[in-house]
């Protein structure tokens, strides 16, 4: 029963990460607007994307995790978001 725990722990986590790398760029689209001169067309074209790669990778890593199983398919995910740069960690 501890590992439905663990596993339901690390889901929550990684989508709370994942999350919270989304939302930054709609806090931060103002200090973008100003520095960089992104109009708002370019801010909401990102954001749009940021919900592109969900909805694509959504069917392919469910197979995986049909294939290879959550557990392992999850560890991977964690562990290649991990490795991404993300702005939080710079």
């Amino acid at each position: 029963m501890k590992r439905v725990w663990w596993l339901i722990g690390l889901l929550s986590a990684t989508a709370a990460a994942s999350y919270l790398c989304r939302v930054n760029l709609s806090v931060t689209g103002t200090l973008l607007h100003e520095r960089i001169r992104f109009s708002q067309v370019v801010m909401g074209g990102r954001s749009a994307l940021s919900c592109w790669d969900m909805r694509l990778f959504q069917v392919p890593a469910g197979m995986l995790a049909d294939r290879f199983g959550a557990r392992r398919v999850l560890i991977f995910a964690a562990l290649w978001w991990w490795r991404e740069p993300c702005s939080w960690r710079a």
